[in-house]
């Protein structure tokens, strides 16, 4: 009677194991709530600070401090461009993937690029940058947001979507040919943007994808950042991205060589709340400031009928 049987023992012994894991996995929990976080979300999230100086720098503006990058398409995601002021993506498209795209781009119908060649000032956006928001421009555009350029479009936006299109976000994608003398002035790129007929947007970031095999400084045609004062300057080369947030002061040196500069740019888009959808949010993300204004009005229509002068009483007949 004093001795238990083997399998009772082995029972128990299992059921303490039990007892031990569920106190430690309550123990888990409980110094992760403590620290604020959960033990699903400990993982380490990879940043452009956790990627080293190779990767990340602190961009020298004027204004502020921002970060500037440089990643290859290996390592790129959305959320390590998101995080970028400005910053470069090496080896964008698979390289096959860029070399026919480019052929294809050299073999559309010159009608159907449009000449921008804007002689009169036009304002873009808000920088704290002191300068006048004007810009002059010369170069051929076309347009993927036409319904008869939608081939093109199919091609090149499914490799660009994971990494600029966010949630709820549309793409504008155009291509962009320079030849010798094309440039474009100061400018930050901030602008409304109308798309089908009626809907309007906000650029948020833009992006540009370079083209050029063995594209040289010499050549012109250079993107200048004039917001970072430590990194002035992109070369358009081979099957590079760049990307920064909109606004953002630069311009595009006249191209010096007797040759094309291809891109493909664009935009990621924020749709425009309506009126309604903008009182909406706010009421309901701000609660303590929309009491305090309906408390206001209340308050401002009591005072308007106590200072109000009484009705003239009417006289009275005999």
């Amino acid at each position: 009677e004093g001795t238990r049987a083997p399998h009772i023992m082995h029972i128990q012994r299992m059921a303490w194991r039990r007892r031990a894991l569920l106190a430690a996995s309550s123990l888990a929990w409980v110094c992760a709530i403590c620290g604020g976080t959960s033990p699903s979300s400990q993982s380490v999230k990879t940043t452009l600070a956790s990627l080293g100086p190779n990767f990340q720098w602190n961009c020298e503006t004027a204004g502020h401090k921002g970060k500037c990058g440089k990643l290859n398409r290996s390592i790129a995601t959305f959320e390590l461009i998101d995080e970028m002021d400005i910053g470069v993506v090496t080896d964008f498209f698979p390289d096959d993937a860029a070399r026919t795209i480019l052929e294809k781009m050299k073999v559309l119908p010159d009608s159907e690029w449009t000449q921008i060649d804007n002689k009169q000032a036009r304002s873009f956006g808000n920088s704290k940058v002191a300068k006048k928001a004007s810009v002059d421009m010369d170069y051929k555009m076309y347009d993927l947001q036409l319904a008869n350029h939608q081939e093109m479009r199919q091609l090149v936006e499914p490799l660009f979507a994971p990494y600029f299109q966010g949630k709820k976000q549309k793409l504008s994608l155009f291509l962009g040919k320079y030849r010798h003398g094309s440039y474009v002035t100061s400018h930050t790129d901030g602008a409304v943007v109308t798309l089908n007929g009626h809907d309007r947007f906000n650029r948020k970031r833009a992006f540009l994808l370079y083209l050029n095999d063995g594209w040289t400084d010499e050549d012109g045609g250079l993107f200048t950042d004039e917001e970072d004062l430590g990194h002035p300057h992109y070369t358009p080369g081979w099957n590079t991205l760049l990307t920064f947030r909109v606004p953002r002061w630069h311009l595009v040196t006249p191209v010096k060589a007797d040759k094309v500069r291809w891109s493909i740019y664009g935009w990621s888009l924020d749709e425009q709340p309506s009126d309604w959808e903008a009182f909406v949010s706010f009421v309901t993300t701000k609660p303590l400031q929309t009491l305090g204004i309906i408390l206001a009005v209340i308050a401002f229509f009591v005072a308007l009928h106590k200072i109000a002068p009484d009705p003239p009483t009417p006289a009275k007949r005999d």
